[in-house]
């Protein structure tokens, strides 16, 4: 295949050792291991092996169910907010209603709550079973007992489809993992064509057999080039934005695309053993090794949930003892436990979250994953990716260096043929056109090629298509050669039959390099950017032809100065420098995160070289290039190891393994759905600066949730003496209740109206 620049680098090592393996533990296998109570919405501490309850059902089924416990939790908050002369103000439709919402969107969380109290192992579903049931119970006794007024069944009903709707949020979560898995082992050729021009199924494909990659294929395995050159784009699984230049004797990866010439490759590595099968491996390792978080409610509710029955039951018994009649002693113990109800304690996590949801939304920001929370403020490294998610993953055009023939005057050689003074000068250098004529050619030249560089010269030089100048090229005939580039030719030239009338792409395609272009080139070389020149021969210079000397040039004047002897190849007269370009906003979000305390960790597969570019433009705390897939799991783990909590950022697939076993992982729409569904945070926006967006938002979040947490222990801790020596009665109790509850869901609420710094 053509080529159109330099490359620095050569193509990165075969992939090391496969990893083993990881046994993923299925729902089964996992609920025959003795363990503490499982919990239906939230993650169970590292040493646990419980499932969660809703695993074994589809998130479509609890999406269903949660939307129909909300419609009738609605309903319910309606009739009790009526006036008492309304007619659906009923406190009996009430009660159904809220029935009906345990029964169908809470039933999991009771049974987990039951589960728990032989384990002895309290969690947040105990925490919410006792405060639905108190709540629940204390409804249906005030009905019986014509205290209709005082019931709270929309408060347990509003419990429930709060706390269901972060179980629905992490079984979402936990589906886009094993969607991550299935749709990285669909990305693999499924046919192999073989040197015979005979397809077969890629199962049947061996070692040492040889087989035929057409332009605009993937390789189906990894192999070695036994014929023909061309570039492969190896992004998918190094994320080096550049396509690597292949040749006999190269080594080729599996699923890699071939963009321009015939290969033929022998196959190395097949099934298992191939580069694509241990990516695969590698994000189920990582995915099978992340251990759950142990949710900031579940630690709570270990400690309050036995403390709350046990103050009830000790007040029970003080009164018997005391002797006191059994209606006063139980009614105390009762009051005990409304006023303890830990409804504002189950209100504080789930209220949040969904206000934080809705906030982070606002921002294009979409959180996956119920460990956000918990895990953001813990973060202290965050390691990112560079190409497609600091730069743009593809190249372009930054700069271009010109002879001065370009811009309608004589070169220092043409100036000679003219019998005037020569003079050296360094080529004027600019990001835009400088002038039609070269715009025209290397847009025709480079709309021939299907090389990454070439597009994005094309793209470049696109606007200049449509000049109502655009010379006729229809007599020219384009060839592309093979590691070289773009070549124009005339097949009417006797005595030259092979000469080059205009060329774009490498040096070796040039008679001459002038050297002002050539002092360019070697500093662009130098760091690491990609090359592609341009030139072509005197009679193709139209602008020449119409005297664009000068103004007063004569016939005689524009003839010498052409040359007057034909050449195989034509001299280079422009340079076309292309690189990577940075993202906006990228310098400026990291100095912003490095002042904020994260130590920021650039990870890229890209070259040394390449990642310099940016390092110098960003300034990280740490650089890695060269890094494959399973090199970014290992810094991930490494960075763990030593202490770190850390939170990658991604795009590719190359990066799914790592943001699988990051504390955190963020990924931006645009990527591939691999790192997608690996990630616990997308960033609809490809605008960097929302990975501190994010990172505020849950930090804000985790923080009100706290907030809530504590106002709700405050308050228990002033009204349980109160209930406990009978100065606050079951009822009173049940309207305090209610008030701490409506106190936290307001402190939730302004999540929505928190203003970004």
């Amino acid at each position: 295949m053509a080529t159109l620049a330099q490359q620095t680098a050569s193509e990165p090592a075969a992939a090391s050792q496969a990893v083993p393996a990881a046994q993923p533990t299925t729902p089964a296998q996992a609920a025959s291991t003795p363990n503490p109570a499982p919990s239906c919405h939230a993650s169970t501490p590292p040493t646990s092996a419980a499932p969660h309850c809703h695993s074994t059902v589809t998130t479509s089924y609890e999406g269903i169910k949660l939307a129909l416990g909300a419609t009738l939790t609605v309903i319910t908050w309606i009739s009790w907010l009526l006036p008492d002369s309304s007619p659906l103000h009923q406190p009996l439709l009430m009660g159904a209603l809220a029935t009906l919402v345990i029964a169908i969107t809470g039933w999991p969380i009771l049974v987990s709550g039951w589960h728990s109290i032989p384990n002895l192992s309290p969690n947040m579903d105990t925490l919410i079973s006792l405060g639905v049931v108190t709540a629940w119970t204390w409804s249906a006794w005030t009905i019986i007992a014509g205290e209709e007024e005082s019931n709270h069944f929309a408060m347990a009903a509003a419990i429930i489809v709060f706390v269901r709707f972060g179980g629905w949020l992490e079984s979402r979560s936990q589906q886009r993992s094993n969607d991550a898995l299935t749709k990285l082992a669909n990305i693999s050729v499924k046919v192999a064509r073989l040197e015979n021009g005979t397809d077969i199924p890629i199962e049947n494909l061996k070692v040492g057999m040889r087989f035929i990659v057409r332009p605009g294929e993937n390789i189906p395995t990894d192999g070695v080039v036994v014929a023909g050159k061309s570039a492969v784009d190896t992004s998918l699984l190094t994320g080096e934005p550049l396509p690597v230049e292949v040749a006999p004797g190269s080594e080729v990866i599996g699923t890699a695309l071939n963009t321009t010439a015939v290969l033929t490759v022998e196959a190395t590595r097949v099934g298992a053993e191939t580069a694509h099968a241990q990516l695969l491996r590698l994000l189920q390792e990582a995915q099978n090794s992340k251990a759950p978080v142990q949710r900031l409610v579940d630690r709570a509710s270990a400690i309050f949930v036995p403390s709350v029955v046990t103050v009830a039951a000790v007040v029970l018994l003080a009164w018997l003892l005391a002797g006191a009649d059994s209606t006063k002693a139980i009614a105390a113990s009762v009051a005990v436990l409304v006023v303890a109800c830990p409804c504002a304690l189950g209100l504080a996590s789930p209220t949040a979250i969904v206000a934080g949801v809705g906030r982070a939304a606002k921002e294009g920001i979409v959180i996956r994953s119920g460990d956000v929370w918990e895990e953001t403020p813990r973060i202290n490294t965050i390691v990112v990716d560079k190409t497609g998610t600091l730069t743009y993953g593809a190249p372009a055009v930054v700069e271009i260096a010109v002879a001065e023939r370009v811009s309608g005057e004589a070169t220092a050689v043409e100036t000679q043929a003219a019998g005037q003074l020569a003079t050296a000068t360094q080529p004027p250098t600019t990001t835009e056109i400088p002038d039609l004529q070269l715009s025209q050619m290397a847009y025709f030249l480079a709309s021939h090629s299907l090389h990454p560089l070439a597009k994005a010269v094309a793209q470049k030089c696109e606007a200049s298509e449509s000049s109502e100048s655009s010379p006729d090229f229809s007599d020219l005939q384009i060839s592309e050669i093979a590691g070289q580039g773009v070549c124009a030719t005339k097949a009417e030239h006797t005595g030259h039959p092979n000469r080059t009338i205009a060329a774009l792409g490498a040096a070796s395609l040039f008679s001459h390099i002038p050297a002002d272009l050539q002092e360019a080139a070697d500093s662009a070389t130098a760091s690491g950017l990609s090359l592609s020149f341009i030139g072509w021969q005197p009679e193709l210079d139209w602008h020449t032809q119409a005297g664009g000397l000068s103004p007063e040039a004569t016939e005689a004047q524009v003839t010498a100065a052409k040359p007057q002897t034909a050449t195989a190849k034509p001299q280079a007269t422009g340079l076309f420098i292309l690189a990577d370009e940075l993202r906006p906003g990228a310098a400026h979000t990291v100095r912003q995160l490095q002042s904020d305390g994260f130590s920021v960790v650039m990870l890229t597969g890209d070259t040394h070289a390449g990642a310099e570019i940016v390092a110098q433009k960003i300034k990280p705390d740490e650089i890695i290039a060269q890094a494959r897939p399973e090199d970014k799991l290992n810094t991930v783990r490494q960075l763990q190891h030593d202490g770190r909590k850390v939170a990658v950022v991604g795009d590719g697939i190359n990066d799914a393994a790592a943001l699988a076993q990051a504390n955190l992982g963020i990924a931006f729409s645009s990527g591939s759905d691999v790192a997608l569904a690996a990630s616990d945070i997308t960033l609809m926006s490809h605008n960097f600066n929302s990975v501190s967006t994010a990172l505020s938002i849950a930090k804000h979040t985790r923080s009100t949730i706290a907030g809530n947490l504590i106002w709700a222990c405050i308050y228990n801790a002033a009204a349980l003496p109160l209930a406990a020596v009978g100065l606050l009665p079951p009822a009173a109790a049940a309207a305090a209740m209610s008030l701490s509850s409506l106190c936290v869901v307001g402190n939730s609420l302004r999540l929505s109206r928190w203003k970004l710094s």
